[in-house]
């Protein structure tokens, strides 16, 4: 890995200009920004974990025409997942599925929902603002069962 190595040597030549407290000050911040890089790659893994489930888990459902099923495992994150589910008029089945069990707390965390469950008017606030969304005119129309 050339890269590194030469990544590594500039770090050393910059480390030796700075004083003792600031190179180790330096290291430290780089340490905790690899540490806060590493949290970020795992929150990263488990959102799409799952994700994957929840897609799969909706694709389950004898309610939902193989079209829409289709389009479900296309989606490739939450915003599209719930702007399709709500144009689709399977909001409801989405909402029940990430609120029934703990499964998905990373999706949910995701919205900034400190409950723990969803609601349509957290779908909208934070992921379907889109031009053409079609929760904004669902959202007064939709009833949750």
């Amino acid at each position: 890995m050339p890269e590194f190595r030469a990544l590594s040597t500039d770090l050393q030549e910059y480390l030796s200009l700075l004083s003792p407290e600031e190179a180790t000050a330096e290291i430290e911040k780089q340490r905790n920004e690899a540490a806060a890089a590493e949290r970020e790659k795992q929150r990263n893994q488990v959102y799409f974990e799952q994700f994957d489930k929840l897609k799969a888990r909706l694709s389950e459902y004898d309610l939902i025409d193989n079209k829409t099923k289709e389009l479900i495992q296309d989606c490739n994150g939450m915003s599209q997942l719930c702007k399709l589910c709500f144009s689709a008029e399977i909001g409801n089945i989405l909402l029940f599925e990430l609120n029934k069990k703990g499964d998905f707390y990373s999706l949910i965390k995701s919205f900034g929902s400190s409950r723990g469950t969803l609601s349509v008017d957290d779908i909208y606030n934070r992921g379907c603002r889109a031009k053409g969304s079609a929760l904004r005119h669902l959202k007064c129309n939709t009833t949750l069962y």
